[in-house]
């Protein structure tokens, strides 16, 4: 996008991007399926937020949470460079705690108790969106692949919140994420 919005001064590439509303998120994903390089681009379902989270587990994290998360009570107060953590067992690093990422879902609290079991698109209306995952300003309990925050108005842009872009595949078939647990 042409600048670094982060609020950590030359923080390098290593660094999760912050200070971005979801707006700008939807901006720079728009960008990047301008390219046509072959791939979409997305925010992922908050539901696929969770099922990557879990790594396709039942159990909401198999490692310690200081291994896996920066929380406030690791953390010094700012966020890290990617990557210093325990991955989960897919490999993803940061999807517990460091920064706060925004979900392609609008918040609505009862949305997943009649949701489709698997594959939920997520809430058509609502004012606020969804970010998951918990950052390295709030308490352990808030770094959990469950913990599903009250969502934010689109257009802020915290020191804590970022984004992960999802990369989409050719289908085949349904990508097995449960309902986020309610």
């Amino acid at each position: 996008m042409g600048t670094d919005p982060s609020p950590v001064p030359d923080c390098g590439d290593s660094w999760p991007v912050s200070n971005v509303s979801w707006t700008d998120a939807a901006a720079f994903i728009a960008r990047l399926n301008d390219r046509h390089d072959g791939h979409h681009y997305r925010l992922p379902t908050e539901a696929e937020w969770e099922y990557a989270a879990r790594a396709g587990a039942e159990s909401p994290i198999g490692a310690a949470l200081d291994v896996a998360a920066w929380h406030a009570g690791n953390a010094g107060r700012r966020p890290h460079p990617v990557g210093q953590k325990r991955p989960n067992a897919w490999g993803l690093h940061d999807m517990l705690g460091n920064i706060w990422e925004w979900v392609q879902d609008r918040y609505d609290v009862s949305y997943y108790r009649a949701s489709p079991a698997v594959d939920p698109p997520g809430p058509e209306a609502g004012g606020t969106r969804e970010e998951r995952g918990g950052g390295f300003m709030e308490p352990s309990f808030f770094s959990s692949p469950t913990w599903r925050a009250p969502g934010k108005q689109p257009d802020a842009a915290t020191f804590d919140i970022g984004l992960r872009v999802l990369m989409e595949v050719p289908a085949s078939g349904s990508s097995g994420a449960r309902r986020p647990a309610a």
